[in-house]
Order: structure tokens, then sequence, then C-alpha cells
């Protein structure tokens, strides 16, 4: 008999607000850390800051600790999508993001415009979507998994930041 999915009502409002406010910490932290860490800080400070934030969160309001940890890939997705590279290329870099960075393009027409940007990195940008949505969700399952079999969400915290850490060096090692 096939498993039926039941969403309680205020369920699944409680995982966006879980998901979007764990998202909004997770930025605010991982932008300050850029500024003082640079490319360190993806590394080191992003997954304990965003695994506690997506788990705990969850927990607090009694939402899906999978959905939540899964809608936080999706807001990282569109991040990823709509985001301007270049602009947290220049925070990595531990400089101001000029107009050129921002736009793509600066008036009087010189180098490319928007469209040529999107076109060109899409395929990077589509790899970047699958891989914060793949990535998230394996995290959230790990951090289950671990909360569940040693009876510690703290215990389960540190194993999905442990992977989380790995695939984010891994992410700026290869593919940066």
């Amino acid at each position: 008999m096939p498993v039926k999915a039941r969403v309680k009502k205020g369920k699944l409002t409680n995982l966006i607000v879980a998901g979007f406010l764990a998202a909004v910490l997770a930025f605010l932290v991982n932008r300050t850390g850029q500024r003082v860490l640079g490319k360190a800080a993806a590394v080191y400070l992003a997954p304990p800051v965003e695994e506690i934030a997506k788990t705990y969160l969850a927990l607090l309001l009694g939402a899906s600790l999978l959905g939540t940890h899964l809608f936080f890939g999706v807001l990282e997705a569109i991040d990823e999508l709509f985001g301007i590279p270049s602009q947290r290329s220049a925070a990595a870099q531990g400089r101001k993001s000029t107009t050129w960075d921002r736009v793509g393009t600066v008036s009087g027409g010189r180098g490319p415009g928007r469209q040529t940007i999107w076109k060109t990195r899409l395929p990077s940008r589509a790899k970047a979507v699958s891989g914060s949505l793949t990535a998230h969700l394996l995290f959230g399952l790990i951090t289950l998994w671990g909360g569940q079999w040693f009876g510690s969400w703290g215990v389960g915290v540190a194993m999905g930041a442990l992977v989380h850490f790995l695939w984010n060096a891994s992410v700026l090692e290869y593919f940066q």
C-alpha cells in the first residue's frame, strides 16, 4: 500500500519560515565572514552555521527537518541561478563590487551585456543549482540519521556540518 504524504495545517508554513530564517541567518553570517576570512569562510564558517540554523530552527518550529534542509537548498539554488557570481567574487577578494560586477555592463557599451553573461554562465549555474539541491538534501539526511542513530541532534548537526565542510572544500578546490 502506498504511503500518502500528509502535511498538517501550519507544518508547511513552519518549514518555509524555518528554511527562510536559516537562509537569512546564513547569508548575514557568511557575508560578514567573507569580508574577514575571504573564501575560507565558505569552508570553515558556513557549514556549522548553516547546519545549526537549519536543524534547530526546524526543531524549534516543529517543521520537517528534511523539508527545511531542502527548502534552504531551493533558496540557495535560486541564488545560484539568478545571483551575480562576480559580486560574490568581489567580496571573496576583499574588494567592493563595482558597477561592472553588479550589472555586467557599464554605460558606454563596453564589455559583455547581461544577456551574454547569462548565456555563457548558464551551464555552470545549472550545475550549481543541482548541486545546491542535492547537497542540502544530503546534509539533511545525514543530520537526521546522525540525530536519530546517536540520540543527539548535536551529533547529527556535527556529522552534517562535517560532510558540508568536505563538500564546500571540494567545490572550492575543483570548481573555482
